[in-house]
């Protein structure tokens, strides 16, 4: 009975983190499609704000406004992190204070974007393969998203005969932020 309470709640923990790290994702896209400056009429990027406004829009009408930052859609991805922080630990980070648990979920949030950069380019690399110079909505976003990463890269890297070497060099970069820099942040 008890192993069997345990079990149920170990399921009902990784269920509420699937739903909380999706809902990340989503308000993770919004904001950076928003910083990329990218196309607001992409039929991808108007389903991300559509399915993202019942959250953020009662909270654009109280926070400041930016022009480059999406604050509210901030304030959410930072209330979701401490909630994945708490579910992922069984709320047991609740006991060590507000600094430990924000510093947790700025992490966490920051391995999350890391993720979503290294698959962007993963699928800009495969993109590039099999429909390269492709205008279907999502390769549009893809190239917007990943450009401001990858752009200044390319332009330090000598040219290599048509090759583009940026993609390869910015995977290693943020793996080695991901997993040598940030778990040490949490040592």
């Amino acid at each position: 009975s008890q192993q069997g309470q345990t079990m149920l709640a170990d399921i009902l923990i990784k269920i509420a983190d699937v739903v909380v790290t999706l809902f990340i994702y989503l308000v993770l896209a919004r904001v950076l499609l928003q910083l990329c400056k990218a196309d607001r009429y992409n039929p991808i990027a108007q389903s991300v704000v559509r399915f993202t406004d019942p959250f953020l829009g009662p909270l654009r009408k109280v926070l400041p406004k930016s022009v480059r930052w999406d604050i509210a859609g901030v304030v959410v991805l930072l209330a979701l992190g401490v909630l994945r922080a708490l579910v992922n630990t069984g709320f047991m980070l609740a006991s060590v204070g507000i600094g430990p648990l924000v510093l947790f979920a700025v992490v966490g949030l920051v391995m999350t974007v890391i993720d979503l950069y290294l698959l962007l380019i993963l699928v800009m690399v495969v993109l590039s393969f099999v429909a390269p110079g492709s205008y279907h909505p999502g390769a549009v976003l893809v190239r917007q998203l990943t450009d401001p990463l990858l752009a200044p890269i390319q332009r330090m890297l000598p040219a290599m005969g048509g090759i583009d070497l940026s993609p390869l060099v910015a995977g290693t970069a943020l793996y080695i932020l991901r997993d040598i820099v940030l778990p040490n942040l949490l040592a």
